[in-house]
Order: structure tokens, then sequence, then C-alpha cells
């Protein structure tokens, strides 16, 4: 990519490189996360599921934006606080229509922002329970514009959610090992880290199966078998983004069969995308 090229000291980047910093590859997932919300507050309008995902992948730009402002790489495009508050505005814009949802957005900038500081201790070991909890409020943003009433398996579908976005963040530190200082992998290892992202990914599968849910249950065990087969760091948080895309899928195969063809386009996209972000590890390796 020419946007990375150093002359003179300085660093040039096209408008391509903002797209590609704002992780392309899991808009499809996040947007998935607010259909999957606005579905089991009992929306079933094709209107109703737009907005549900456009509040959905907001929350994934605010956390984007929020991160690149706080803790940009240096090599990084910079953007703008601007962004950053006009994403926020739209979101109030959305939630507006009931106050728990405001606060639920008011929680995702909290959690947001805390996810942020995982370059220092001690939130940088913590960091990926802090991203599950931004994925809950972004749930939640959603889901309260909709309805008040919250049943258990509303609970256990935000919650395995959660438990499952948690579990892929901690794969994925698994793939920057090199370069964070302080990141659970980074402190207590990769074997640890692996079989705690386990943990996590099967405690969102029994939360479904709890509740009825034991289709989505197995596909969620399904996955993690999938996942314990992989030893690649790169390739194995690139097959759990997609995974989780999986997971979403099924949770919303009742609406519509036509759903499931949004695994392969999340696959194209995250093969044509993720490797086109800057990385520091990138540029070690």
């Amino acid at each position: 990519m020419k946007a990375y090229l150093i002359q003179n000291s300085k660093i040039n980047f096209d408008f391509i490189d903002y797209v590609y910093l704002l992780r392309p590859y899991s808009w499809i997932h996040s947007f998935l996360v607010g259909v999957v919300a606005g579905f089991y507050a009992g929306q079933s309008s094709l209107n109703s599921l737009a907005l549900a995902g456009l509040q959905g992948l907001l929350g994934y730009l605010l956390l984007l934006l929020i991160l690149e402002v706080k803790h940009r790489d240096i090599g990084r495009p910079l953007i703008g606080k601007t962004w950053t508050l006009l994403v926020a505005a739209l979101m109030l814009l959305i939630a507006v229509q009931n106050k728990y949802a405001l606060v639920c957005v008011g929680l995702l900038a909290v959690f947001s922002y805390l996810y942020s500081l995982k370059k220092s201790r001690p939130w940088g070991e913590v960091s990926f329970l802090t991203r599950g909890l931004t994925v809950l409020a972004q749930f939640f943003a959603v889901y309260f514009i909709f309805t008040q009433i919250v049943s258990l398996e509303v609970l256990a579908i935000a919650f395995s959610i959660a438990l499952v976005v948690s579990s892929r963040n901690l794969i994925g530190d698994l793939r920057d090992i090199k370069t964070d200082k302080y990141t659970f992998p980074v402190l207590h290892g990769i074997n640890t880290s692996k079989s705690i992202g386990a943990i996590l990914f099967a405690g969102g599968a029994v939360s479904l199966f709890l509740v009825g849910q034991q289709i989505v249950a197995l596909v969620a065990i399904a996955l993690l078998i999938a996942i314990l087969f992989i030893k690649n760091a790169f390739l194995l948080h690139r097959s759990t983004i997609v995974l989780t895309t999986t997971l979403l899928v099924s949770m919303l195969f009742s609406l519509t069969p036509l759903v499931i063809v949004l695994i392969p386009l999340d696959a194209l996209v995250n093969w044509a995308t993720y490797k086109k972000i800057y990385r520091p590890i990138n540029q070690a390796n």
C-alpha cells in the first residue's frame, strides 16, 4: 500500500486507508448484532431491522473511533475527534426514543474508552472482558429502542454474544503477542489464553442451551471445536470473525434462510480487507 510509504519522514495515506482502519471485516457481524437485538425485541419489518442493524454498526464504529483517537499506533492514519462525536451523535439521535437505550449508548462510550486503555495496566490484562462489555452495551442500545421487557432468553442471547466476542478478542491478542506489552496472552501465556478463550466460548453455548436455543448452542459448540484445531494465530483470529457471523446468522435463521448468504460474504470481505489495516505486528514480520 502506498499509504504507508515513508518519504522525507512523512507518512502518506489515502482515503481507502481510513476505510481499512475501520475494520470492514467486522462490519457484517456488527450489523448483525443490531439485527439480532431488534429481532429478539419483536421486530420483523425490514425498516425496523435495518435501523437496528445500523445502530449496531454505529456502536462498533464508535468503539473503533475512540480506540484510534486514544491509542493510535505510530504510522497509522489519524482519525479526528470530529468523526467520533458525529457517530456518537447519530447513535444518540436513534436512541433518544428510550432513556434506557440512551444509558446504554453512554455505557458503550465508557466501556470503549476503558478498552482503549489496553496498552496500560491493569486495563490491558482485562481488555478482552471490556470488549465483551462493549458489545453487551451495543446490543441493549438497540434492544431498548423497541422494548423495555427483557426475558431470560434475551439475556442469554446478549451474554452469549458478549462471551463469544470476549473470546474472539482474547484470541486476537495472540496475534499481537510480539508487539503488545500488557494483554492477557503476554502476561499469562498462549496456552492459558486459549483455555480461557475456549471457556468463554463454551459459556456462551451453555447459556444458549439452558434457555432452549439448542440449535444455536450446537452451532457454537461446533465452532468451538473447529477453533481448537487452528494453530496459526492470524488464521485463528480471522476464522473467529467469520464464525461469529455464523453464530449470529444461526440466531436469525427463523427470520429467513436467506441470511445464510451473509456467511460467505463475510468471509470474502475478511479475505479482501483483513491484511490491509496497518498493524505493528505486520511491520515486525
